[in-house]
Order: structure tokens, then C-alpha cells, then sequence
């Protein structure tokens, strides 16, 4: 999720962003970390998201381990014409860190998710055991929440993509649901990706049913996929290995567009990919390692008519030949 779509973040998640970063910059002061102290106890939701945000973020570790030179978030955040601490204070009176910052933060984890029940931040996978017994893979920059009860299993994608193996359970039914479609299925695999109004549903094993915020509905065997824009549904015919390569970090591309490619590979780059619209449509077939995009990118360069360039740290630009 980008900063700034459709889902607004928390305000009292964007406050304790701030909070965190002030600790990170080496520039809070005494009085600071008096004020945030004083933050955390004035509402006990404030305590919770810090508590959840410290747990699911480990704080901006995760930068070094990412690529971004240690710092340099903190340095993007903080530079700026005024002194760095009252700029921060400035920004924390508004209850937000500045856009910049936050930006280039929401490349490396999805701010707008951090509060999620699972999770995953740019370039990594994680799998999650649910409550059920059931077993849940995200791709990087994949969100979800979970609501088990008695008579049904619920896992609400937030965003990103998700494979869910499905404890079988025919008393209660497991239900993978986005605002615009839900595929219910009482056992077996699914795969389902949303990307913004886009949703797609597959079911790798078993059978399973879609139904739509319009009332429209289908039926699913094994190898079989459902493609809803908001308007129209459509069913199609899946390769149920290149379906779930991703859960071993490899994409499979097979006379598909470039645009499919580099959609894939975004949530992997901790920076920006821009696609000219002029090559876009280019049709392109290969395997690739979801680990290294910019090697990916290369090697779409060398079989495409295409140029493939870095214009600064964390931004690939792939654009016709010059």
C-alpha cells in the first residue's frame, strides 16, 4: 500500500511513527522523551500502538538489513533548512513526520499496515500459522486480518497477496474477503492478489466459490481463477506452479506484459520502478529471481528493446532505447 491511497493512516499510528523517528535521529532530547512518556500514558490506545508498532516493526532495523545505508531514513526525515529537532517538533505538533520521510519509509514497510494482524514489509515473505490450524503465505508488502469464530474462518486482505492452506473443516467455512470479492472454500489451497481495484482469486487445490459486492458469483475447481475490476468477473485458466512460485521467491512470466512484470517486482525494490507507458504492453516470458529486481530488470533489457536506468539511489526508470 502506498501512503496516501485509499486507506488513511491511523492518527495515533502516524503520531507514534513520529515519536519513533525522533528516537532514531539521535536528536531527542531529555524533554522529549519526558513528552513521549507522557503521550503514551494519556490514552491506553496510545500505549497499545506503540507496544504493536515496536513488536511488528522492529522499529527501522530492518533498513540495514534492507540496503539503505544506516542513517539515511533518519537523515531524509531530518534534513531540512530549519534546526532538526524543532523541525521534528513542528511535524509532531501536526501529528505527522513530513511527507518526504514518510515516503521514503513506506518503501521499506507499508505504513498504512502496520497495524495489521499479519504482515510483511518490501522484499519479504512470511508465513503465518492461524488459529485454526490453517496456514497463511503473504508476499512482500501484504497485509491481512483474522476473525475465527464458532461458525466461520475469516482473512480480510488489506492488501498485497496471499496464499492460505486451508485446515479442513466443513463446520466452518474459510472465507478469504476484499471490499469487492470473497472466495469461500472449506478446504484446500488459494491464492488470491489484490492491487487496487484489481482482485484475483485462484484455487490451487480443492474446489472453492467467488462472490462479488454485485451478487455475482462462480464456481472454482482446482486450476481455475476469478478476475474482478469492480465490473466485470471473469473466469479464467491458471498454471498452478506459476500461481504460487512466488512463495519460493521466484516469478514466472509466460507471454505476459511487461507491466505484469513490474508489477510483481515493486513490492521486491525498496525504492520507486517506473514504467514508460510506451513499453508497457511489450509482451515478455522468462523466470526470474524475485530476490534481485534490478538483475531481473537487466535481463528483460537484454531480450527487450528496452532501457533500464538507475537516476538516483532507490529509483529504477525502464523507458524505450535512447
Amino acid at each position: 500500500m502506498t501512503l496516501g491511497a485509499a486507506d488513511p493512516l491511523d492518527p495515533i499510528a502516524e503520531q507514534a511513527i513520529g515519536w519513533m523517528v525522533l528516537l532514531r535521529s539521535g536528536e531527542a532530547s531529555a524533554a522529549d522523551e519526558l513528552a513521549l512518556a507522557r503521550w503514551r500514558s494519556s490514552d491506553p490506545r496510545c500505549e497499545a500502538t506503540w507496544q504493536k508498532l515496536n513488536g511488528s516493526l522492529a522499529a527501522f532495523r530492518v533498513t540495514a538489513s534492507q540496503g539503505l545505508p544506516k542513517g539515511t531514513l533518519a537523515r531524509s526525515v531530518l534534513q531540512t533548512s530549519m534546526d532538526r529537532r524543532a523541525a521534528i517538533k513542528s511535524c509532531l505538533a501536526f501529528g505527522l513526520v513530513g511527507a518526504g520521510g514518510l515516503s521514503i519509509a513506506d518503501q521499506f514497510f507499508p505504513l498504512g499496515d502496520l497495524l495489521a494482524d499479519l504482515r510483511t514489509d518490501t522484499a519479504q515473505r512470511r508465513t503465518y500459522k492461524l488459529a485454526d490450524g490453517s496456514s497463511a503465505v503473504l508476499g512482500a508488502r501484504s497485509a491481512a486480518d483474522t476473525e475465527f469464530g464458532s461458525e466461520h474462518r475469516i482473512l480480510s486482505l488489506r492488501d498485497g497477496v496471499v496464499m492460505v492452506d486451508i485446515q479442513p473443516d466443513p463446520s466452518r467455512p474459510f472465507i478469504v474477503r476484499t471490499p469487492t470479492l470473497s472466495i469461500t472454500s472449506n478446504e484446500g489451497s488459494l491464492v488470491v492478489r489484490r492491487n487496487g481495484a484489481l482482485v484475483t482469486a485462484s484455487v490451487i487445490r480443492s474446489v472453492a466459490r467467488v462472490v462479488t459486492n454485485t451478487r455475482r458469483s462462480l464456481s472454482l475447481p482446482a486450476g481455475q481463477s476469478a478476475r474482478f475490476d469492480g465490473t466485470t468477473l471473469a473466469q479464467e485458466t491458471v498454471d498452478v506452479d506459476g500461481e504460487t512460485s512466488w512463495t519460493d521467491g521466484v516469478l514466472v512470466v509466460n507471454d505476459r506484459p511487461l507491466s505484469y512484470m513490474i508489477d510483481a517486482l515493486r513490492p521486491y525494490y525498496p525504492g520507486i520502478i517506473r514504467l514508460d507507458p510506451d513499453v508497457a504492453a511489450l509482451r515478455i516470458t522468462g523466470v526470474y529471481s524475485l530476490a534481485e529486481p534490478r538483475k531481473a530488470l537487466d535481463a528483460v533489457a537484454q531480450t527487450l528493446p528496452v532501457r533500464v536506468r538507475s537516476l538516483m539511489p532507490y529509483f529504477i526508470s525502464v523507458t524505450t532505447p535512447a
